[in-house]
């Protein structure tokens, strides 16, 4: 038998004494891969959907606070062509 019957915790096996040192090693040789995405990819956007519902300002910059009226505006106009568009294509077929 390999191991204990019971179900252990990943990361448990990941750091026990009986795990390969090469198996932690592609971890650490990932671990800087990892920050340099997070530093990079992650938290610009974060920053992006922090900024994408604060309310706008005066001068077109943006004021603290929050606000989905962006989202809203966007999802209405959208859905208000979708349902011009439904309701134009229902009267072609009507009409032919």
């Amino acid at each position: 038998m390999h191991g204990p019957s019971w179900n252990v915790p990943r990361w448990a096996v990941l750091f026990s004494s009986r795990v390969s040192p090469w198996r932690l090693t592609g971890w650490l040789l990932a671990l800087p891969a990892a920050l340099w995405l997070a530093l990079f990819f992650a938290v610009p956007i974060l920053i992006l959907g922090a900024y994408s519902v604060m309310p706008r300002g005066v001068y077109g910059g943006v004021e603290s606070g929050f606000t989905l009226e962006h989202y809203r505006r966007f999802w209405e106009d959208r859905l208000a062509a979708l349902e011009n568009y439904v309701l134009e294509k229902k009267r072609k077929r009507l009409v032919t």
